[in-house]
């Protein structure tokens, strides 16, 4: 049995014209083996000719129903292709430096999945550049003052680094900063362990305290010094950071 001679007589049985195709598969007043119920338990359901064409008439709208899904899924689907692509770049500075330079610590290397990025999408003719969008992070250390400033310029440092290897107008690059993530600091002491940080729940609490955060920087030194000395070595360096969003 062909598959569109089987859908035809359906069709010709449900709207009352006879075909030949429709006649030779399913004349009308064949008996379809309808059943109700699931596996072992369904039962035989054997019905009028009205009756079929009732139970033909749901199953056809049922088939496009399902067909219209597979459309509305498949738009869907190309709806939610990515128009983002994000990453994150661990650029290092010198001290009281603000310029991006590949040749300081590991930047070469962080710097350098940047422009791979960048050249992956610029040789994608699918993908269009539209603007770039770069957030930069500072560490909480240091008098805050200085240390947005800081931020400020060290952003603005790898907004001219990704500017020139992008090929777009610095207009289409948008920056932002934050010059102390205490944020992400706060995140780092909760995954330690008290082997590491004997004072973790009173550092912690200094952090969420609602001091100034020169004050909590103070706290935190002068009270746990050896906790302090912890951050500065495994936690603080991770909060100097970048991130990216590319928009295509």
């Amino acid at each position: 049995m062909k598959t569109n001679g089987f859908f035809a007589a359906i069709v010709a049985d449900y709207l009352g014209t006879p075909s030949s195709s429709a006649m030779s598969v399913c004349p009308v007043h064949t008996v379809l083996p309808l059943s109700v119920g699931r596996g072992n338990s369904a039962t035989p359901l054997h019905t009028s000719k009205k009756s079929v064409k009732f139970n033909v008439s749901r199953w056809l709208t049922a088939l496009c129903v399902s067909l219209g899904a597979l459309s509305s899924h498949a738009q869907l689907a190309d709806s939610l292709k990515p128009d983002t692509v994000k990453g994150e770049a661990r650029v290092a500075y010198a001290i009281n430096d603000a310029k991006a330079s590949p040749q300081f610590s590991s930047n070469s290397e962080e710097l350098e999945k940047i422009t791979c990025l960048l050249e992956q999408l610029q040789s994608d003719s699918t993908a269009a550049l539209q603007r770039i969008v770069i957030r930069g992070y500072g560490s909480p250390d240091g008098r805050y003052g200085f240390n947005e400033q800081l931020a400020r310029r060290r952003t603005e440092s790898l907004k001219a680094y990704v500017a020139q290897h992008a090929k777009l107008p610095e207009s289409q690059i948008e920056i932002s900063y934050v010059a102390e993530d205490w944020e992400g600091l706060t995140a780092l002491v909760e995954a330690s362990s008290l082997d590491d940080m004997p004072h973790r729940d009173e550092v912690l609490n200094v952090i969420k305290g609602g001091q100034h955060p020169d004050e909590k920087e103070r706290v935190i030194r002068n009270q746990y010094p050896a906790d302090f000395d912890y951050l500065k070595t495994f936690c603080l360096p991770k909060l100097r950071r970048a991130d990216y969003t590319f928009y295509i």
